[in-house]
């Protein structure tokens, strides 16, 4: 017969839990959560906002990318990802560019460079991630 003194030393079945909860709030407290993202977003043929803003370019052309980075909490990892969409629907797009860099608060350009067979004719998206978070995307067409 268990007295009051071993029922007290005795292990309770919900002990378990007392490790878990612990791995699970550690694993909690390394989450990174960004409040950062871009705005503002527009495409120009030279890299600079005095030129007018363009969504239609030709094959050989760079474009630039010019986007405004706000409620960056130091310095945070950004990237452009060039993508051409696809003209019929089961196929996938296809990344044709990435430009990365790390950038604060302010203003952020990319410049994508046509490939050396020029950009291929067709729809394409220019998506914008911070953090590997896609924040903001631009669509616009490569003539033919």
């Amino acid at each position: 017969m268990l007295t009051d003194r071993t029922r007290d030393m005795r292990p309770t079945r919900w002990a378990w839990m007392v490790p878990v909860l612990l791995v699970l709030a550690a694993l909690a407290c390394s989450v990174h959560v960004t409040t950062a993202h871009f705005e503002n977003v527009r495409l120009y043929r030279e890299p600079d906002r005095a030129s007018t803003a363009a969504r239609a370019f030709d094959s050989d052309e760079t474009i630039y990318c010019l986007a405004d980075l706000k409620e960056a909490k130091g310095v945070s990892a950004v990237r452009a990802e060039w993508v051409l969409l696809p003209q019929q629907t089961p196929a996938a797009p296809q990344v044709i560019a990435t430009q990365k860099q790390d950038a604060r608060d302010g203003l952020v350009i990319f410049a994508a460079t046509p490939p050396a067979d020029g950009w291929p004719p067709g729809s394409y998206r220019v998506e914008l991630y911070v953090d590997d978070y896609r924040t903001a995307t631009l669509d616009f067409v490569i003539r033919g």
